[in-house]
């Protein structure tokens, strides 16, 4: 690999958002975020404000009596992010204490005497100047890290953990973005191919391009929200990879920021 000096990051500026929803896709435009339903958290602590956490994954050697180390495994592992909540918020509380925290009229939340974790999506955007890193993983239950302690001459804070889950016929976790500047706005969109010919039981992988207003494009494929026209005729999954039912025609549709292209399906 060689040395890439604008590939180094100093995490200079972060904030996390949290959806409500499990496996919501990350935003379509990371500068927006809540146009697509997540909650800005706020104020975190600057220390240590963003961390991976691993637990578990012991590998264990397994022999024959002819061979003593054939074959190794290892343990399930855990995945969590520990961040502290500066902000003092019912929505907040909410996290730290559960989901089933109680608000009475008089404005007090009390824990629950059972509480149950609260779960979502989490994304996080790492600013480093004009480029960014950013953090999303579909499925995290998020609880109280660490007892309450308040100091008379530092920030209090909500020390909470975020685990991720993970979701069934999705082998996917978490993930993070190569470092890259901040995108222009988005003016157009182009979906290729165009017109698709596939026979029944047929795939086809299609791209959604983004325009910018500096004339640069992106691959937003994945971030793009896809649709058809007819579930019957052919179907395309969130990624954009359609699939062909039955003989007819169907309009698959890719919405980024927006802006809509579209794909002529034909099955025969």
């Amino acid at each position: 690999m060689a040395l890439d000096d604008d590939a180094l990051l100093v995490a200079a500026v972060g904030t996390y958002y949290f959806h409500p929803t499990v496996g919501t896709e990350p935003p379509a435009d990371p500068d927006n975020p809540q146009a697509d339903g997540y909650v800005d958290l706020g104020h975190t602590a600057l220390e240590a404000p963003f961390a991976i956490n691993s637990e578990g994954g012991e590998q264990t050697v397994l022999g024959t009596w002819r061979n003593r180390q054939a074959r190794s495994i290892n343990s399930p592992r855990v995945e969590s992010f520990a961040f502290v909540l500066n902000q003092w918020t019912e929505y907040n509380y909410r996290l730290y204490f559960g989901a089933n925290v109680i608000t009475d009229a008089n404005g007090y939340t009390y824990a629950h005497q059972n509480p149950v974790e609260t779960e979502g999506t989490l994304w996080v955007r790492i600013d480093d100047g004009d480029e960014r890193v950013a953090f999303h993983a579909f499925r995290v239950s998020i609880f109280r890290n660490e007892a309450l302690a308040l100091e008379a001459e530092a920030l209090g804070g909500l020390s909470v953990r975020a685990t991720v889950l993970g979701r069934s016929g999705d082998q996917r976790l978490y993930g993070l973005t190569a470092k890259a500047a901040a995108l222009a706005d988005v003016v157009g969109l182009t979906v290729t191919p165009a017109t698709s010919n596939l026979a029944a039981a047929g795939t086809e992988q299609l791209a959604a391009e983004a325009l910018h207003d500096d004339a640069s494009t992106s691959d937003v494929t994945l971030a793009a929200a896809w649709g058809t026209s007819d579930e019957e005729v052919a179907t395309v999954s969130s990624s954009g990879l359609v699939t062909a039912v039955a003989a007819g025609s169907a309009v698959i549709t890719a919405m980024y920021q927006g802006h809509t292209d579209t794909c002529d399906v034909t099955v025969t």
